[in-house]
């Protein structure tokens, strides 16, 4: 079967005699496990995994977890930590001191 990848709504997984190969959907498109396609969007229910999908190149904050961020380049996306004590700055796009990051 195929699922969806569970740290982007924009990629899947297809299973095949036990051995899954990593797929994308097209640009601006979700997996729907539901309908076993890629999708609209709004169409699909992505909870709050990140997505590169559409985004410039460069990194966000992980919403979950200040110390992790996402690294997007040409649309894929890399989940990153922070070295240990530093938090993610949205306004410096680094790793900043816990201090500097207030809405942590």
């Amino acid at each position: 079967g195929d699922y969806t990848d569970p740290k982007d709504c924009s990629k899947y997984y297809a299973c095949s005699n036990g051995i899954p190969t990593h797929m994308s959907c097209p640009p601006d498109l979700y997996f729907n496990e539901e309908t076993d396609q890629c999708d609209y969007p709004e169409n699909v229910d992505c909870g709050d995994r990140f997505s590169c999908e559409g985004l410039k190149d460069g990194d966000y904050a992980d919403p979950e977890d200040c110390t992790m961020y996402y690294s997007c380049t040409n649309g894929e996306s890399n989940h990153m930590p922070c070295p240990e004590g530093l938090y993610f700055n949205e306004k410096t796009d680094q790793c900043d001191y816990p201090e500097n990051v207030p809405e942590c």
